[in-house]
């Protein structure tokens, strides 16, 4: 049986293990003021580290680390910080980072809330879990092209960081990575990257547009949850399904581009995008799922494409709409996904010869206007070779 620990414990779990890890350290030497230990003997190689087993000490100032340092008449090469190296050494202003340096540990500069200037060399290749966790001074950090891995919340908090560029040599952004990043306004997603991690951007209420590449394929779970200032997102044609809260609580969307390539909505997608005024679902939609809409206080327009079979129950709860128009042939299927003020004045606009279909099937029978259309002008997806998007722009949303 797999058991799956809360974020709190993991962390718990985490610095438990780290602790009980340094027990079987290598021999360790101070040299100016740093604390080393000996990674390898024969290869004369060390690692910046703490320089206690609790981890209770604490740096302080500017931190230069140099790429060599003698210890007993011998030359060291200076090649990782070690986890926990900087942890909450909250007077560090600082640091260097030697060119030899190949990896930061995990917790590295965890609480570091003093830390303004962090020099990361292009021979770095991973950062670990946490590395930089509430390092809430930070404005700016230069990733290096070299830089291949980066765990689960390495910048969660860092609230002053405004702008960042993820190398072309990372596949994936981890989750939490930008968790709580309030000020971050630039984030630059090369085509390297084909994953996004849950709750990778969370409550980074300073991200106003973002241009998510085709190599994408896969986006977690509310991972653009809290997003409040996010005006304008581009969804690669790579995608296949908006999944769970990935837009929640997006209050300030207006510009939207989804691909015909999605196929189903997910629960809580844009529960609370209060910005956006109408909704066109394209034809390639079969799946709407609970709540994916609810709460979108200025949806007054909805479109429903022809391919829609299921909708969740209040996927378009308060939503205070006037026009509904609904192109499927059989109506679909579901309970309780609009207002209740809604069925009394507003308009449900269905295909010709499809009245009985609604009329049997709740909530749509609960409809008070209800109009036979022939929905001319409408290309169906099958009938044009040219790539089909649903465009929301100035709070409308539209096929283009």
């Amino acid at each position: 049986m797999q058991i799956k620990l809360s974020a709190p414990l993991r962390i718990i779990v985490v610095i438990l293990t780290l602790l009980a890890s340094m027990s079987t350290r290598a021999e360790d030497f101070e040299a100016d003021g740093i604390y080393y230990n000996i990674v390898s003997e024969e290869e004369r190689t060390v690692a910046v580290w703490n320089g206690d087993k609790k981890y209770t000490h604490k740096y302080s100032g500017n931190i230069v680390i140099p790429s060599k340092v003698i210890n007993d008449s011998k030359t060291y090469v200076v090649t990782g910080i070690l986890e926990m190296t900087f942890y909450y050494s909250r007077d560090l202003k600082s640091v260097s980072i030697p060119s030899s340096v190949t990896s930061i540990g995990e917790y590295a500069f965890a609480g570091c809330v003093g830390l303004t200037s962090v020099t990361i060399p292009s021979s770095v290749t991973s950062i670990g879990e946490h590395a930089f966790h509430g390092c809430s001074g930070l404005t700016n950090l230069a990733i290096p092209a070299s830089v291949t891995s980066i765990g689960e919340y390495a910048f969660y908090g860092c609230s002053g960081l405004a702008s960042i560029a993820i190398p072309t040599s990372m596949t994936s952004i981890s989750g939490y990575l930008f968790y709580g990043c309030s000020s971050l306004t630039d984030v630059t997603i090369p085509s390297s990257v084909t994953s996004i991690g849950e709750y990778a951007f969370r409550d980074c209420i300073g991200l106003t547009s973002l241009t998510i590449p085709d190599s994408v394929t896969d986006i977690g779970q509310y991972a653009f949850y809290g997003c409040k200032g996010l005006a304008s997102v581009t969804i690669p044609d790579s995608m296949t399904s908006i999944g769970e809260g990935i837009f929640y609580g997006c209050s300030g969307l207006t510009d939207v581009t989804i691909p015909d390539s999605v196929t189903s909505i997910g629960k809580w997608a844009f529960y609370g995008c209060k910005g956006l005024t109408s909704v066109t679902i394209p034809d390639s939609v079969t799946d709407i799922d609970r709540f994916a809409f609810s709460v979108c206080s200025g949806i007054t327009s909805l479109t429903v494409g022809n391919s829609v079979t299921s909708i969740g129950e209040f996927a378009f709860d308060g939503c205070p709409l006037a026009t509904v128009y609904c192109r499927s042939e059989v109506a679909p299927k579901g309970d309780d996904f609009f207002s209740e003020s809604v069925f009394a004045e507003c308009i449900l606009y269905i295909p010709k010869g499809t009245l009985k279909s609604y009329k049997r099937t709740n909530p749509w029978s609960r409809f008070k206007n209800i109009v036979e259309t022939e929905f001319s002008g409408v290309e169906e997806v099958g009938e044009t070779d040219r790539e089909l998007k649903i465009a929301v722009k100035d709070g409308a949303v539209n096929v283009e």
